[in-house]
């Protein structure tokens, strides 16, 4: 009694273990595609730029430091005072001289800070547009994610229809082939004509043929899978079984869809430049600051010389600090009419989200009655499915017993192929219906689990 008791437990344990691998076909399946697929690691690469040029907008606001140095050979003219020219611009330092060369070498190093210090704001919203970038190309990231689950999802939904069907083609291929020997025994004793037999070999062919076309679609849903996989995809592992099991109805949270979150963030942003360009008519207060060194081969005496050594003998160093105000008086112009622009792209935003939204709706509304409605009809298709099966028995009995002619069985074998492969259409129909929903619902979890 307790070896048959041990006995039992260890079969529901291995069938529970069994049920549990089964269940997690397609979940490892996306693991894998998460770990192997380079779409990812480009989606990873978009944020990360996202994020650097976000840091660099804000570059600007730094202290902006310029350094400059130059040597020449130049003729002597008489100036005085000091200089702080920007980047780029080039000074000739001189003065009287009492005799010597007419020309000298000289050299001039400038060192000039520019600070913003007043920005009115434009700071801040740059900082924000930084965010609404980042946060835009993380949701473009959950929709390319939510795309690559939905596409497996599709392709291993696809792979099971074509498996089981497949196996049904076997099936009755098995069930061909023993009417065919039936056949053969019964003409063989006289019972029923040996035309049977070539009728019976012709429906064979038939279903041979067939089961060729699906093998093919069979094989190219294994290469579909290895795509996303990364690997060989091992078809003893999957579960044909869940595929008739329906998925149990759960009532989880809201669940943000990218797509709208999306459109929500490019609102916000042109939102920011608006208010940008509002900022730019204002003008820009900044903290300048610079310091130079100045030497020529011109001495303390007033005498020039040409020789290049000399360029180091006599220096003169200034400095500057103070506050400077920028203003481009042009902006009033063009930011009146960047935030028409502005206003006008962000109406247009608002609109598409609205319909957008309005659409999803509808649609998950339309979807859910399909699943429902399909998932009725199912029952009465596995009704009729059994009906037909039961039938083909009761058939085959009376064709054995000469009691009807071969036409009649093949006849109801044909029907209950044909219900089979109506059952099974029935199956992914809904399969489908229920993919289409969790990706307008942007949440494919409970059909990856199920599987």
């Amino acid at each position: 009694m307790i070896n048959k008791l041990c006995a039992c437990l260890l079969v529901i344990g291995t069938g529970l273990i069994t049920n549990n691998v089964h269940g997690q076909v397609l979940e490892d399946y996306w693991q894998q595609t998460k770990a192997n697929y380079k779409g990812f690691s480009i989606k990873d690469q978009e944020i990360g730029i996202s994020r650097l040029d976000s840091a660099s907008s804000l570059e600007r606001y730094k202290p902006q430091v310029w350094l400059q140095y130059q040597q020449g050979l130049s003729s002597l003219n008489n100036v005085s005072g000091a200089f702080y020219p920007m980047p780029g611009i080039f000074n000739i330092s001189g003065s009287n001289t009492s005799g010597g060369s007419s020309n000298t070498f000289n050299q001039y190093a400038t060192s000039s800070l520019n600070w913003d210090l007043v920005n009115f704001g434009r700071k801040n919203l740059d900082k924000a547009l930084g965010s609404t970038a980042i946060k835009q190309s993380t949701w473009e990231a959950n929709q390319y994610t939510l795309l690559v689950q939905n596409e497996l999802s599709q392709r291993y939904i696809n792979y099971l229809y074509y498996q089981i069907l497949s196996d049904w083609y076997h099936e009755h291929l098995k069930r061909y082939q023993d009417i065919l020997e039936l056949t053969r025994d019964l003409a063989t004793s006289g019972i029923v004509p040996s035309a049977d037999t070539l009728l019976v070999s012709s429906s064979l062919n038939n279903v041979q043929s067939e089961l060729s076309h699906v093998s093919g679609q069979l094989k190219g849903g294994v290469y579909a899978l290895s795509e996303f996989v990364g690997g060989a995809v091992n078809p003893a592992a999957q579960s044909a079984a869940r595929f008739f099991v329906l998925l149990k109805a759960e009532t989880e949270g809201d669940v943000l869809q990218p797509l709208l979150e999306i459109k929500k963030t490019e609102a916000e942003k042109l939102d920011q430049l608006v208010k940008k360009s509002s900022k730019q008519v204002l003008p820009q207060i900044i903290g300048i600051g610079a310091l130079s060194s100045r030497s020529s081969g011109v001495s303390s005496s007033g005498v020039a010389s040409n020789s290049y050594g000399d360029m180091f003998q006599n220096y003169a160093h200034n400095y500057f600090v103070g506050v400077g105000v920028n203003w481009n008086l042009q902006q009033l112009f063009t930011a009146k009419s960047n935030r028409k622009i502005f206003e006008a792209k962000r109406s247009k935003v608002e609109d598409e989200y609205r319909l957008l939204d309005n659409e999803l709706e509808q649609r998950l509304l339309d979807l859910s009655t399909q699943e429902r409605q399909t998932a009725a009809g199912l029952v009465e298709s596995d009704r009729s499915k059994q009906q037909a099966s039961e039938a083909y028995e009761m058939y085959k009995v009376r064709y054995e017993g000469g009691l009807i002619n071969l036409a009649e069985l093949l006849q109801v074998q044909a029907i209950l192929l044909q219900n089979e492969k109506q059952n099974l259409l029935q199956y992914y129909n809904y399969w489908n219906i229920v993919l289409k929903r969790a990706f307008l619902e942007a949440n494919i979890n409970p059909v990856i689990q199920h599987f």
